[in-house]
């Protein structure tokens, strides 16, 4: 029997962000070898800055386009749609990159240089014109064009920027010139798989301009929020702590950050449009079952990694290079954050789904204030532990409100599937520890068993439908 067309592309996302992932993990190490702690501290804070500026400019525009985009299907536009968005993000980019540009010049002592700003620049360009073209094929259903453009931009990525540092380009200016190459050439095989599938004359549409605009107060605070949980700590800490610390925070970070965050947002790749057709064809009933896979995905594909990362920093560190070794203390506490917010994310579906970016905005904005507080509190002390334990404070307070808040007709929690992936992981470090013990050789027994469990309840339950 052929698998579901569901199950293909839960399959293709997860074999797409596997891909990416990947590539993001060889490439850390391949920089941190070229780039000690101070440089690498530069290229943090630049990204902190490039993050703001995104922030204002262009994340909350494709939080809203996803949702809108499907009243674009039904009514046959999808072409004017994408011509006429895409256009607004370039605008209102380019007006926030020539503020940011005019007060790097006008500062006597900016955060990071000229040529750096340019470069964060041009990739923020290319960088938000692939996110936007790849979720649009996401709604189109095309998950095999979706992995062409992903995976094409991660391996530019990989190759052109390992080659540029042997090269001798060791600066965080190049850092960005790579991402943008690399993300210009994902966009371009992304913008030539979803042409075809678009629908209508590519005229531009000034009434969907101003319809995603004026979702704006609403959606706005939500990406305030998002960059002040993830990117402000780089700079609270830059100003608490030398330049090195930071980048053995930020490498830390992204380390522990990189394979949760990473099966955090093949899940929700997976899951949210799936959820948006389900919603649209058959309203919450329909909805309710795929908020329930939703769920159940997030258990099975997150928790044994998190666990990982959490019992074997001490060995997953030592990928950094000796001179990131402190990052260990680090990596379980961002790692369990990152955690906490996709699974607070399950649980608030309901408000994107009725278009109240309000209310996420609110309840992400609360988290973001608390996290900033928790910086200035923490950081004078304990530096990056602190800024560490910070975010994973805010972003556990942000899971518990939304599943306090969360919409009980449509979240239909999965408990038995809770209960097997507690015992999988309990199984999965019982045998690491007598048959391998600590080091690397314990974190491949509990990956291998945790692994196989999983495949193994998957291939049941597949079975058991049938």
């Amino acid at each position: 029997m052929m698998p579901s067309p569901h199950l293909r592309r839960t399959l293709t996302y997860l074999a797409t962000i596997a891909g990416t992932q990947l590539a993001g993990f060889l490439l850390l190490p391949i920089v941190t070898r070229y780039l000690g702690p101070a440089p690498y501290g530069e290229y943090a804070v630049a990204v902190a800055i490039a993050g703001l500026a995104g922030m204002f400019a262009t994340s909350w525009i494709r939080n809203v386009a996803f949702r809108f985009y499907y009243d674009a299907r039904s009514a046959g536009t999808t072409r004017s749609f994408y011509v006429s968005l895409a256009l607004l993000q370039a605008v209102v980019l380019a007006v926030v990159v020539a503020l940011l540009v005019a007060l790097t010049v006008a500062l006597p002592r900016p955060p990071v240089g000229l040529a750096t700003v340019l470069a964060a620049s041009g990739m923020l360009f290319a960088s938000d014109h692939l996110a936007l073209t790849v979720a649009f094929l996401r709604a189109e259903s095309q998950s095999v064009r979706f992995a062409a453009s992903e995976l094409t931009a991660a391996a530019v990525r990989l190759v052109g920027t390992w080659l540029g540092l042997m090269a001798g380009l060791e600066s965080a200016a190049f850092l960005f010139l790579a991402a943008a190459f690399a993300s210009a050439a994902g966009g371009s095989v992304a913008l030539v798989a979803l042409w075809p599938h678009l629908t209508g004359s590519p005229r531009l549409d000034a009434g969907a301009m101003r319809a995603v605009a004026w979702r704006a107060p609403g959606a706005l605070p939500f990406s305030v929020g998002e960059w002040l949980n993830n990117l402000a700590d780089r700079l609270i800490l830059d100003a608490f702590a030398a330049r090195a610390v930071v980048g053995v925070y930020a490498a830390g970070h992204v380390l522990g950050t990189q394979l949760v965050g990473g099966l955090v947002t093949a899940v929700f790749l997976m899951a949210w449009p799936d959820v948006l057709s389900a919603w649209n064809e058959g309203g919450v009933e329909r909805a309710r079952a795929a908020v329930r896979r939703y769920l159940q995905l997030f258990l099975w594909l997150t928790v044994g990694p998190v666990v990982a990362l959490m019992a074997y920093a001490d060995t997953i560190v030592q990928l950094l290079g000796g001179s990131y070794r402190d990052a260990a203390s680090v990596i379980p506490l961002v790692a369990l954050a990152a955690w906490a917010r996709g699974l607070g994310n399950c649980f608030n579906r309901h408000f994107e789904l009725h278009k109240r970016f309000w209310a996420m905005s609110a309840v992400t904005l609360v988290g973001a204030a608390v996290n900033v507080a928790l910086n200035f509190l923490l950081v004078p002390t304990y530096l990056a532990v602190g800024a560490a334990a910070a975010t994973l404070a805010s972003q556990t307070l942000v899971m518990a409100i939304f599943f306090a808040t969360r919409d009980r007709a449509l979240v239909d929690l999965p408990w038995r599937d809770a209960a097997a992936v507690a015992a999988l992981v309990l199984l999965a470090g019982l045998l690491a520890g007598p048959l391998a013990g600590g080091g690397l050789a314990g974190l491949a027994v509990f990956a291998g068993t945790y692994a196989v469990g999983t495949v193994g309840y998957g291939a049941w339950t597949m079975r058991r439908r049938r």
